[in-house]
């Protein structure tokens, strides 16, 4: 089954106005009405439908791997020293602060 309609129009043709205009009633066509065919049909009130030529999909669930997750956390005292700095050395971080102007 071919899922693609191929158009043949231009794009110029596209979207052209519609001109309507104004013509008397006519009937095109009548069908006489026959008791044959009435056990067939049951009378209903209201009379309203929804007619759709597609059939009705709907997905209710959803077949999805599940994602286990784990809460961590980091605790972040110390960090984003230079590389001739050693923060376990309290000399190098005391240099460091008076240096950059942290250790007033």
């Amino acid at each position: 089954m071919e899922v693609a309609y191929l158009y043949t129009k231009v794009r110029s043709e596209f979207g052209k106005q519609t001109n309507f205009s104004d013509q008397d009633t006519r009937i095109l066509h009548t069908i006489p009405q026959t008791d044959e065919f009435e056990d067939d049909y049951i009378p209903r009130n209201p009379v309203c439908t929804t007619v759709d030529t597609c059939p009705t999909y709907s997905e209710h669930e959803t077949n999805t791997d599940r994602l286990v997750t784990k809460a961590s956390s980091i605790r972040h005292a110390e960090g984003g020293w230079p590389k001739d700095v050693d923060p376990t050395e309290p000399a190098d971080v005391q240099r460091y602060r008076k240096k950059s102007g942290e250790g007033r």
